[in-house]
Formats: structure tokens, C-alpha cells, sequence
């Protein structure tokens, strides 16, 4: 524990004081920095957007973040880059600032210097050429009212096409050097009336918590940090995850993927990618680059039934949740965890610690949705996670979930006992399991959609999954996430 936070920026290791509910959007406006932008103060819109460097390998590996959604204690021994750092020394842009000029993308002004930091770190990321569809992910996390977004994917286009040596191009061995030199402060908080502390073991953060139960666990902070800053009485206790190398493990094996609860989204992703295309889609879905960078699947589920992207998925799939107290573990399968009352079945002074899934056997068919009011950034309205076998036609098993239809995440036992030993492409079958599913969910009505479009959206995803897994075919049940190849243009 320090009652100071160091960084690198410009070459230049910074030591600065960070209080417990600094974010480094504060910091950085507090500091004469105005290029971030406060503009939604919940990391959807992309404006507050920042780059920061971390060691990899012989180099330095550039990932975003929405500066409003993160501590600035959470990026000790980080390297922090932002818009008005990117320009050489002599004042000369950057690639990505002058194609942002070039290609008339930076209109308002506004929005531009976010996503000028989004295509920094994919050009900075990026060897050779930068394809359109690399520029379009890495912007997936901005809104432009001025409706400049081909004209931003252009520039990044552009940029990677026109490359010359960048200032943090030249810095890249001073920064790895100083980033080595720093490292944590793991001693318990002198004061325990305020601090960060961030421990660099599961078994430290479980003891710490249970002296502090008046703590705020803090993982990636996507969803805790712009909801701390509404607070009248900031919390002045917070215990971070990040260092917690355990906590943040993800160990790939053929039977089973076991996730600490504090990996990222990003992280997480290529390894959900190899179970099923449909997962890693979800997690595209949850927010932008800039907040899967930091959020955590532990957090994910810790948000709650509302929040919960992900909760259907590991009920489909029979996942075990890990819970920690103190140094004592108790596990409780993901569909017993979420209780039907929106709660979870996690004492007070239990913490996530973290998620195994069973891995499908060969030959199982699984499929996975979210609707919602957009595509990109915003909470599901529906999730819902198909788990199949079929033998010939005719489900052998199925196991199936959804978040959305109630007040939490849970099997929809009926549907699937009306479903087992049919055929998968009899509709009859289908009229039965829709009616069924009005047996499994009193669908609520919120702000995000009535109780009869929950229903008919979660029936009309339960036939999706039905059709895809009956025929084997998504070209026509899909507008995007195909799982075989299509000509969307035939």
C-alpha cells in the first residue's frame, strides 16, 4: 500500500498522490490535460478514451481505456498515454492525427480525440498495413454525433498506409526499462480509516477484505467507478485486484477453462472463442475495447442479474463458481448462484474468486444471443444460451438459459422438458416449447422493454436456436456473427 500512484508518461516515471476515488479522467483534466472529454461519465461514448502501455515481450502493448471508468491507483506501473502526448517532440502529428485531419474526421472536435486514441493504440499495436475492419473494431467504442465514423475508419486506414517513426516509437526502450523498475507496495494500509491497497495474492485480498468489510472490491471498475462518482460519500476504502496474479488467471485445458474472477473481457475472449463463436460475439457486444480492456468477468457477474452478459451462457453450459472466504473456497454451480429474487447465493464476506466452465463434448451444439436496444454498447434487454446434443434429428438433451425474462438469470426447466426426444425442426414441437416458456418466466417490464416483448423476443430466440441447431445452417436466421461462411450480398 502508497498513499502515491507512479507511472511512466512521455519517458518520465510521474509520482503522484491517488485518493481513493481519483479517476484518471480527474486527474488528467485536474492536470491541464483537456484532450480526454467528460462526456457520458459511464465509458459508453468513447470520449474520455486514453491509451496505456504495458511491457510485452521486447516491446510495449498498447490497449485503451475509458479514463472515467478507472482509478487512477488501478494503473501504478502502467505507462498512461494521451491525446496530447501522441505528437513528436518538434510538434509534428502523429500518423493517425494528421489522417483524422486528412480524411475530414475531426469535425466537432469533441469525440476526435478519444478516438484518435483508439486508432494510436492499433496503429502503435500494428505492423504494416491496417485493414478496415481492424479500424472499425477499434472503434466500436465511440459515438460521433456528427456522424464522422467511415471518415474515422478511413483515417485509420490511412495511418497504417503512411507510417513513419513515432515519438513513442523512439521511447519504447526508455519505457520498457522504467516500467521494469517499478512495482507495487504489497504491505497492509497503515491507516485503516482510507486507502488503496492493491495485495498481489488471492489469499491477501480475502484476509484484507475480511478485516474491511467496509471496502470496495475493485477489479476492473467498468461499472464501479462511474457509479462511485454519483455517490454524496465516496467510499474511502478500496481494495484492488489488478496485482493479484491469481485472481486474474485463465488456465486452458482440454476438459475444462478455469477463469480467475479477476481476468479482463479481452483477456477472456479468444479462450470463450475456442469453445463457441457465439460467446466470444457476447463478449464483443459488452461495451467498448476501452471498457473490456479493464472489465472482469468477476465483475460481470457481480453486477448483478442486469448486468449479468454472461450469467445464461455459464448456466447453459453447467459452470461452477468459486467463492472465497477468507482462505476457505465453496463452489455452487451457476445455475444455483443466481437466486430468483435477483440476488446471488454469496455471503457478505464472500468474494468471487473464480469461474470454471466444462468444456462441450465433440458433437454438442451450443448457440448463444443478445438482444438489445443496439448492437453495440448497451445492456441486453434478453441474453438467452442453447445447449444441445442431437442424434439424428431428435434432442437428445438440452440445457437452456436466460437472462432477462425474470428478475435473474436461470434454466428454463420446462422448455427443456418439453424439447427432449423430439426433433429439432418440428414446429409443433416449437408451439409447445414457446408456451412452455411462459411456464419457466413472468416476463417484467423495465425501461429496456416490456413483459411482452421479453417473450416473444426470448421465444423467437429459443426458435433461432431450434432452427440453427436442426439444420446446421445460420444463413438464414443471421444478419451478422455468421458461423459459416456467407455471402451477405447474394
Amino acid at each position: 500500500m502508497s498513499e502515491t500512484v507512479r507511472f511512466v508518461r512521455n519517458g518520465v516515471v510521474v509520482e503522484t498522490a491517488a485518493p481513493p476515488d481519483l479517476t484518471l479522467l480527474a486527474w488528467l483534466r485536474g492536470s491541464g490535460l483537456t484532450g480526454a472529454k467528460d462526456g457520458c461519465s459511464e465509458g459508453a461514448c468513447g470520449a474520455c478514451t486514453v491509451a496505456i502501455g504495458r511491457s510485452a515481450g521486447d516491446g510495449i502493448q498498447y490497449e485503451t481505456v475509458a479514463a472515467c471508468s478507472v482509478l487512477l491507483a488501478q494503473l501504478d506501473g502502467a505507462e498512461i498515454v494521451a491525446i496530447e502526448d501522441i505528437a513528436a517532440e518538434d510538434g509534428s502529428l502523429h500518423p493517425v492525427q494528421q489522417a483524422l485531419l486528412s480524411e475530414g474526421a475531426a469535425r466537432c472536435g469533441f469525440c476526435s480525440p478519444g478516438a484518435g486514441m483508439s486508432l494510436f493504440a492499433l496503429y502503435q499495436n500494428t505492423d504494416g498495413d491496417i485493414a478496415a475492419e481492424s479500424a472499425t473494431a477499434a472503434l466500436q467504442g465511440h459515438v460521433c454525433r456528427c456522424g464522422s465514423y467511415r471518415a474515422m475508419m478511413a483515417a485509420g486506414v490511412a495511418a497504417g498506409a503512411n507510417r513513419t517513426q513515432t515519438r513513442h516509437d523512439r521511447l519504447g526502450g526508455t519505457t520498457a526499462s522504467l516500467l521494469a523498475g517499478l512495482s507495487g507496495d504489497d504491505s497492509p494500509p497503515a491507516d485503516g480509516s482510507s486507502f488503496v491497497s492493491a495485495p498481489t495474492s488471492t489469499d491477501a485480498v480475502a484476509l484484507l477484505w475480511a478485516e474491511h468489510r467496509d471496502a470496495i472490491l475493485l477489479a476492473g471498475g467498468s461499472l464501479a467507478v462511474p457509479a462511485m462518482a454519483r455517490l454524496a460519500r465516496r467510499p474511502q476504502k478500496v481494495i484492488l485486484l489488478g496485482r493479484a496474479t491469481e485472481l486474474a488467471a485463465i488456465d486452458d485445458s482440454p476438459e475444462a477453462l478455469s477463469i480467475g474472477a479477476a481476468a479482463t473481457l479481452a483477456a477472456l475472449r479468444p479462450h470463450v472463442a475456442a469453445i463457441d463463436p457465439d460467446i466470444a460475439l457476447l463478449v464483443d457486444r459488452i461495451g467498448g475495447p476501452q471498457l473490456r480492456s479493464m472489465a472482469t468477468i468477476g465483475g460481470n457477474l457481480a453486477a448483478g442479474p442486469r448486468g449479468a452478459d454472461l450469467a445464461a451462457v455459464l448456466i447453459a453450459l453447467d459452470a461452477a463458481i468459486v467463492l472465497r472466504q477468507g482462505l476457505a473456497e465453496r463452489v455452487v454451480a451457476a445455475d444455483a448462484f443466481f437466486l430468483e429474487d435477483g440476488s446471488q447465493d454469496r455471503g457478505a464476506t464472500e468474494l468471487i474468486a473464480r469461474i470454471v466452465i466444462p468444456k462441450p463434448r465433440a458433437g454438442a451444439i451450443f448457440r448463444a444471443f443478445k438482444a438489445a436496444k443496439r448492437f453495440d454498447l448497451t445492456p441486453a434487454t434478453v441474453t438467452a444460451a442453447f445447449h444441445f446434443i442431437i442424434d439424428h434429428g431428435q434432442i437428445a438433451m438440452a440445457r437452456i438459459a436466460y437472462g432477462g425474462l425474470g428478475p435473474a438469470p436461470r434454466r428454463a426447466l420446462a422448455v427443456e422438458g418439453t424439447l427432449a426426444g423430439v426433433q429439432a425442426l418440428d414446429r409443433s414441437a416449437w408451439a409447445r416449447a414457446f408456451a412452455a416458456l411462459r411456464q419457466d418466466f413472468a416476463a417484467l417490464s423495465d425501461h429496456r422493454g416490456s413483459g411482452r416483448y421479453r417473450m416473444e423476443t426470448g421465444q423467437a430466440l429459443l426458435g433461432k436456436a431450434l432452427i440453427e441447431a436442426g439444420s446446421n445452417s445460420d444463413r438464414r436466421t443471421r444478419l451478422a456473427g455468421f458461423r459459416e461462411g456467407v455471402d451477405v450480398l447474394a
